[in-house]
């Protein structure tokens, strides 16, 4: 016999949202467990309070502090160079880089658009 829908029982398998044995034990038993690692946590176990921060507090993301430039700036290569002296001066390097790899890329889609407003502008020229 071939395989089809029209041979099937009608209620096979589980029903949606069923839960098996290991699912509806750790539902039941959920509640009792969580208080009781929130309880060794309070008497100073550090891995359940650890498990517990773990579960209730965003981890920190680092933060740089700002960095301050000085002087004129009038073109990118100023602002690279501010840059440049802010991390002489103790500015974090990793924030450097990025913001000299961001003016790279902004200086890059600036000259695409212009290149692309020269060319328009010498096709619409008879």
């Amino acid at each position: 016999m071939r395989f089809s829908t029209e041979y099937q029982p009608a209620n096979r398998g589980r029903k949606p949202g069923s839960l098996n044995k290991v699912n509806k034990l750790i539902r039941e038993a959920a509640p009792d467990v969580v208080q009781a690692v929130i309880e060794q946590a309070r008497e100073g176990d550090i891995p359940a309070a650890s498990l517990v921060l773990a579960r209730t507090a965003a981890p920190l993301k680092a933060a740089a502090s700002p960095i301050e430039l000085s002087g004129p700036i009038e073109s990118m290569a100023d602002y690279v160079r501010a840059l440049l002296q802010a991390a002489a001066e103790g500015a974090d390097p990793q924030v450097v880089a990025q913001l000299i790899k961001a003016a790279s890329d902004a200086v890059k889609v600036i000259e695409y658009s212009e290149l692309e407003q020269r060319v328009a502008d010498l096709e619409s020229k008879p």
